[in-house]
């Protein structure tokens, strides 16, 4: 069974691209995502990989997250 099929059974949300993009640009941190789903930080990477996502699009793509690090320099 591939690691696709076992994530549909056990983390639904795994195999849905729109919805782990969602998430990382709400600013919620890989692990903290993790958690949340209840799988292994691991897990997780190899979805965002298996998707083509890489994991600084939270960093890259919500404005809020740019200027509140500006902020803090």
């Amino acid at each position: 069974m591939s690691a696709r099929k076992i994530w549909h059974l056990l983390y639904p949300c795994l195999t849905d691209k729109d919805w782990l993009i969602e998430q990382l640009r709400s600013g919620k941190s890989r692990r903290a995502l993790a958690r949340e789903i209840g799988c292994d930080d691991k897990t997780l990477r190899e979805a965002l990989q298996l998707h083509g996502i890489h994991y600084p699009h939270a960093y890259l793509h919500n404005p809020a997250l740019r200027e509140f690090e500006k902020k803090l320099k």
